[in-house]
């Protein structure tokens, strides 16, 4: 390494000496020791892992996808082929799990990092990432770069996702119970209703020609889904699918906002 470089271990106590701030909307504030590693990692690696790290790899982008639906699949085989109340538990919590994973690469596409050229980074993205979780990447795309851009600001629309950590470990019980309940998937299911019709009340509007033709990439990809499944003579095991996203789907999209932005 250079002799300017820092070492992962150096950065942290500069952080944790409250040393860097951050600019925002109304003046500075000091740094969080994840801002402080997004801009200063780069201090603590040689340029080879540098270019390591930032190479793109369209095979490794393929084969997450790939083990995303594979696992989804053999979720699905699980309970067509031994179906009971165990059987539906377990399926309904790999593929919660599963649709984040998919949700994740669609993330990747938004910052343009799933594939190397762009038509098939946004068509791959939505096609086989987004749309099968009710999503879109054109409209995620400036709403998530505004959350990098305001990131722990008023203005930042993920604000609130975070700023309520750490709860007591009754707020906890309640938040997990209203995930697995369906509650807060009902609830993402009216504002995402909302959103493609148009009709957001959400901190953020975002970029995109609203209306029912909206919802096509959504309609298309699941009853490509339906269909298989009934080709398979199991159309009932689609209700898995519609049954994890409204919850244990949001289980996994809540841990992992904790995970990630919550610093608990």
């Amino acid at each position: 390494m250079g002799g300017t470089r820092r070492s992962a271990r150096q950065l942290t106590r500069c952080v944790d000496e409250g040393q860097g701030t951050m600019v925002v909307e109304g003046g500075r504030r000091p740094a969080l020791w994840s801002e402080v590693m997004a801009e200063a990692w780069r201090e603590a690696l040689s340029d080879a892992e540098v270019r390591e790290l930032l190479e793109m790899r369209d095979w490794r982008s393929w084969l997450s996808i790939a083990v995303d639906w594979g696992t989804i699949g053999i979720a699905l085989a699980l309970v067509a082929r031994w179906p009971n109340p165990l059987t539906v538990v377990v399926a309904l919590f790999v593929i919660g799990g599963r649709q984040l994973g998919l949700a994740v690469l669609m993330h990747e596409a938004a910052h343009r990092t799933l594939f190397r050229e762009r038509r098939w980074n946004d068509l791959v993205g939505n096609w086989l990432c987004a749309y099968p979780v009710w999503s879109d990447l054109y409209p995620y795309r400036p709403y998530h770069l505004q959350h990098h851009a305001k990131t722990w600001t008023e203005n930042d629309p993920d604000l609130p996702l975070a700023a309520p950590f750490p709860v007591s470990r009754a707020s906890m019980r309640r938040k997990i119970w209203r995930d697995l309940s369906g509650r807060t998937g009902w609830k993402r299911l009216k504002a995402t209703v909302r959103r493609d019709l148009g009709l957001s009340r959400g901190r953020v509007k975002r970029n995109f020609d609203a209306g029912l033709d909206a919802l096509g990439g959504v309609v298309v990809t699941n009853g490509v889904l339906l269909g298989v499944l009934a080709l398979a003579g199991h159309p009932a095991l689609y209700l898995l699918w519609v049954g994890a996203w409204l919850t244990t789907y949001s289980l996994a999209m809540r841990l992992r906002s904790i995970a990630e932005h919550g610093m608990v």
